[in-house]
């Protein structure tokens, strides 16, 4: 950030929003602009470059695009604005204002926890800033979840693709489902992981990889070249450090649990990839925050899935009940996982670091020596067998 002033003699800023506003404490709203101009003691005016994070007092609510002066001083957490003006705001921002209120009002209309945590899963915000939710899930490492990303993407568009392919066959349904999914994202605004998850299902759309993060690369080229600003957030970062795990580790470390143990599918692909994620997301969490959270690898894919089913039933109002009682679960399973200690030392994620490595070689060792002629090794046959029995028992 660099302005025409010293900062402390700057009074005002005239900035572009950058990222919608979201509540703050004391009544008041936070927001990531862009600088434009800056305006002295004296009322001199002067260019002024760079993102800062301003607080505002409690009022409109701004979104990205919007043009606003702020009248304040620069802190060190930003720029404190005591007085704001809306300058100017662009048809598609008050086009997508409109339509937000239209659907807050239509689905969302109750205050409830129940609700808060809809709005945060589908709109991407909530008007509460101490939802008690949301320090649960950072105390137990499942943050992501209440965070729009790709994982709610893939839910939309898979039950987009299921309802237009029959009538538009299969490329023609994904298509289709990019382009709600692009109305979406410009409703619901320029959030970084957001961004990434959609260029990514852009990239899946249109092209095919022999490896899964090739595409990632890509879709981290795009969104240097066209979205520069959102590249370099945390939420960002986090988001393809997690990915790149899960899409370069994930499928070795559940080969390699397959020939250990017999256990469901779901059961250790869940596991698996968690673990894959904190394995590249443990060093940037110590180095950032001086803590991270293993729990996750117990409680993270039950989560997820309990998030997924929330969501769906938040769009029909007669599955209230369901919906309540869905709260409860995901609530008691963020308990759960805040209830291990965090990790405030490399010592745990080194150990976890080595179990790894000890279960590939273990697992490469005894598929080795239990292969046999058909190709196999004896535990997939039994868990193949374990199917086809239990398949059998429900015919």
């Amino acid at each position: 950030m660099s302005t025409g002033f010293e900062s402390e003699d700057v009074r005002a800023v005239y900035a572009t929003v950058v990222q919608d506003s979201v509540p703050g404490k004391w009544e008041t709203r936070r927001i990531t602009v862009r600088l434009e101009e800056c305006f002295s003691t004296g009322g001199d005016c002067a260019s002024a470059r760079g993102c800062v994070t301003v607080t505002y007092p409690e009022g409109v609510r701004l979104y990205s695009s919007d043009k606003v002066i702020f009248y304040g001083k620069f802190n060190d957490f930003g720029f404190k604005a005591d007085s704001y003006r809306l300058v100017s705001r662009e048809r598609v921002t008050e086009a997508r204002s409109r339509i937000l209120d239209l659907f807050e009002n239509l689905f969302f209309s109750q205050r409830n926890d129940e609700t808060v945590l809809s709005m945060m899963l589908i709109l991407g915000y909530s008007e509460c800033e101490d939802f008690y939710l949301t320090e649960l899930a950072r105390s137990s490492g499942t943050s992501y979840v209440l965070a729009l990303s790709g994982m709610h993407l893939s839910l939309f568009s898979i039950i987009i693709r299921r309802i237009i392919s029959p009538f538009a066959g299969k490329r023609g349904a994904r298509i289709l489902s990019l382009a709600c999914i692009a109305f979406y994202v410009v409703l619901i605004g320029p959030k970084p992981s957001i961004i990434r998850a959609f260029i990514l299902s852009s990239v899946f759309t249109f092209f095919r990889f022999k490896h899964y993060y090739d595409a990632l690369y890509i879709t981290f080229l795009i969104q240097s070249v066209i979205f520069p600003g959102t590249v370099s957030s945390l939420s960002s970062i986090y988001s393809y450090l997690s990915l790149l795990g899960i899409m370069t580790l994930s499928s070795v470390i559940k080969n390699a649990f397959d020939e250990i143990v017999i256990l469901p599918d779901y059961i250790v692909s869940g596991a698996c990839a968690s673990i894959a994620a904190l394995l590249f997301t443990c060093p940037l969490s110590y180095m950032v925050f001086g803590y991270y959270q293993l729990s996750v690898i117990l409680t993270g894919s039950l989560i997820s899935f309990f998030i997924y089913l929330y969501m769906i039933v938040s769009f029909i109002p007669p599955l209230d009940g369901i919906r309540s009682l869905l709260f409860i679960v995901i609530e008691k399973l963020m308990r759960l996982g805040s209830a291990f200690p965090v990790s405030r030392s490399p010592t745990p994620f080194i150990l976890l670091v080595a179990a790894v490595l000890l279960i590939v070689i273990l697992s490469g060792i005894l598929k080795t020596i239990r292969t046999g002629q058909c190709g196999i090794s004896t535990t997939q046959a039994l868990k193949i067998s374990a199917g086809c029995w239990i398949r059998s028992l429900l015919a």
